[in-house]
């Protein structure tokens, strides 16, 4: 599961050789030893696009940018009632205007999704390795 050729579970370098994304660098601010931008995206300047490593488990998290979105077809801006319809058994911490949804991953078991909303509105969603280690 993930964008592209860049899948949940791949070591750093299995991730650069994709060509997604250029050389992780150190990530002194969070609790995965690495980070990088997918190379599609526009800025580094926010966390749309940003992929993380754990130092474990390889790529544990996987941000979505632009009209990149999930097969159930939410995507960053979709509603929080959108979400919340397209994830009947998620689990909401906070509320649709101010909160996330944490949702399993439809046919896998090993990853989920974590939508956050802001007055409503889907802000981010982060793909995740259940397992991951460095995220939250």
């Amino acid at each position: 599961m993930g964008i592209g050729s860049l899948r949940l579970g791949m070591t750093r370098q299995e991730a650069e050789a994709t060509g997604m994304v250029p050389p992780f660098q150190a990530d002194g601010q969070g609790n995965c030893a690495l980070t990088s931008h997918l190379i599609v995206t526009v800025s580094a300047d926010s966390l749309a696009g940003t992929v993380l490593v754990s130092p474990r488990l390889g790529i544990a998290a996987i941000f979505a940018y632009g009209n990149v979105g999930t097969p159930e077809q939410i995507r960053l801006g979709s509603s929080a009632a959108d979400a919340t319809r397209a994830y009947p058994g998620a689990r909401l911490v906070g509320s649709a205007d101010h909160g996330y949804l944490h949702a399993g991953v439809p046919g896998n078991a090993d990853a989920s999704y974590r939508v956050e909303f802001q007055a409503g509105k889907v802000t981010e969603i982060v793909l995740l390795l259940n397992t991951q280690d460095c995220f939250e």
